[in-house]
């Protein structure tokens, strides 16, 4: 069964089901909405009919939509495919999708985040029930509940997914670790200068611990896009030298201005942004956390410190570079990508899983 959509008044049309939904709930545009948007484009290339599905329609547009627009990528909200009132109500959500998926009758279900994860288990539906798990880090409050939850219901699905082997270890089912990917085909090398942050603004991200990284280093200046439940205290922390740059729309504009991304989470899975950066030829100066060092080789394609301490070592490191060891290493960072991050190399592996390929 084929899918065609068409844009009416800026609505999103569908006229058939597809083979393939990927399930989220999005506001904010984090790592899920970046792998998601980075899958959509690759099942694209690779001739499968698929659609993004947004289980809730929030009183602000998500910021994920501008951006399967711009990729031409299907996309439909859950409340739309069965004709319903948008809900936010796991019950709700869960009996919406067990409608839509038995009218519909996609052949798989991709899930993101623990709240799509959690109602593509417990919904009864007949397609191939997939989880990928992003997150490495135990939450606290309401939503640890659901973090258990969704780890310890992993058994009742078809294929459960990691990023990483550290995140595998948190599951007590069996897994497969994938690598995150984007597509490389058209990506534009960076001839930028900024040392820059580019991601939410949460703890587990560690933009306050970029903010004292700058005031360390008050001579140079430093670049911070994005935007999240830090914004008030971060914007309080910056010294004269942090530039915020708030949400970017447009981040291959604000990639090209880039030399230098600097990752200071204290958890972390597999950064999208660190595989977006290195496409460009930006290489990464990180904290030794989640599968990091799978992407970055210390001192060949960019630098891992086991502290936060020891960022500003790197940052002078890569200050200090001649223009031909620049080159050098942004030529390994892009070659990583290329080889072993690309659409091209993982999605085709993802599809074994669906086995629909």
């Amino acid at each position: 069964m084929q899918f065609t959509s068409s844009y009416r008044g800026g609505s999103n049309v569908v006229r058939h089901a597809t083979d393939i939904w990927l399930l989220l709930d999005s506001l904010t545009f984090g790592g899920i909405e970046s792998y998601v948007l980075e899958l959509a484009k690759g099942l694209k290339q690779q001739g499968q009919v698929a659609q993004v599905v947004l289980l809730s329609k929030h009183d602000e547009e998500s910021l994920l939509i501008d951006k399967l627009k711009q990729a031409n990528i299907r996309f439909r909200y859950l409340h739309q495919l069965v004709e319903a009132q948008p809900s936010t109500s796991l019950p709700t959500l869960t009996k919406q999708l067990f409608i839509a998926s038995r009218k519909h009758k996609p052949k798989v279900i991709h899930a993101h985040g623990y709240k799509a994860s959690i109602i593509n288990k417990l919904t009864p539906h007949r397609a191939k029930t997939v989880v990928t798990y992003h997150s490495g880090e135990t939450p606290k409050g309401r939503v640890w509940l659901y973090d258990f939850i969704d780890r310890y219901t992993a058994g009742l699905a078809t294929h459960n997914l990691t990023v990483s082997a550290q995140i595998s270890q948190k599951i007590p089912y069996s897994t497969t670790t994938l690598n995150n990917f984007i597509a490389v085909n058209n990506v534009q090398p960076s001839t930028g200068k900024q040392v820059a942050f580019v991601g939410r603004l949460s703890h587990e991200k560690g933009p306050d611990q970029f903010v004292s990284l700058a005031a360390t280093m008050p001579d140079t200046e430093f670049h911070l896009y994005g935007d999240g439940p830090m914004r008030s205290e971060i914007t309080l922390q910056s010294g004269s030298n942090v530039h915020l740059m708030g949400f970017a729309s447009d981040m291959d504009r604000a990639w090209s201005n880039i030399g230098l991304l600097v990752i200071s989470s204290r958890f972390e899975g597999l950064a999208m942004t660190a595989i977006e950066a290195m496409a460009r030829g930006i290489p990464v100066v990180s904290t030794r956390v989640g599968a990091m060092d799978s992407l970055i080789a210390h001192d060949v394609n960019g630098w891992l410190v086991d502290s936060p301490d020891q960022l500003a070592q790197f940052v002078k490191r890569w200050q200090e570079l001649t223009p031909k060891q620049r080159n050098k290493i942004s030529a390994c960072a892009r070659q990583t990508v290329v080889e072993e991050f690309s659409s091209e190399a993982v999605v085709t592996q993802l599809l074994n899983h669906y086995a629909i390929a």
